[in-house]
């Protein structure tokens, strides 16, 4: 596997922790949405793109975030604050889309992804970078 492009979208404004969204590409076929670059006390952590669980409505089956106290389609009242509280501390609310399933994988990803958040920093985000180049939907050959 080779890491063949990663595009950066830096984030507006310094002081939130969320510092670029980036598209990383393996070997010219696949890309990843979502990767996130954060910034922790600790140095940079990349988080793969995830999402949140979802729990659907008794009433209309529509799909709702397990956190949630009322339907997003019919409004039917899902859960109280006390149970939404205990799922919040007790469940793993968000689980990653794409993730590595070994060190070297992630540490390829690592390399990469941070290498190219710097490249754009110091860039000052003018560069080719800020334009997409890969939608979903877009065909890459």
């Amino acid at each position: 596997m080779e890491i063949t492009d990663v595009q950066v979208n830096l984030c507006a404004g310094t002081e939130d922790r969320l510092k670029a969204y980036c598209a990383v590409v393996f070997d010219n076929s696949f890309v990843v949405h979502n990767v996130r670059v954060i910034e922790k006390a600790d140095g940079l952590l990349i988080a793969m793109p995830s999402r949140k669980l979802t729990a659907k409505c008794p009433s209309c089956q529509y799909k709702n975030p397990i956190d949630t106290s009322f339907c997003g389609n019919c409004g039917s009242h899902l859960r109280d604050e006390a149970t939404i509280k205990r799922l919040q501390r007790d469940t793993k609310i968000h689980f990653d889309v794409a993730h590595p399933i070994n060190p070297h994988c992630r540490q390829q990803i690592e390399t990469a992804v941070t290498s190219a958040y710097l490249a754009a920093v110091s860039d000052g985000g003018n560069a080719d970078s800020a334009r997409p180049r890969y939608h979903q939907g877009d065909d890459l050959d």
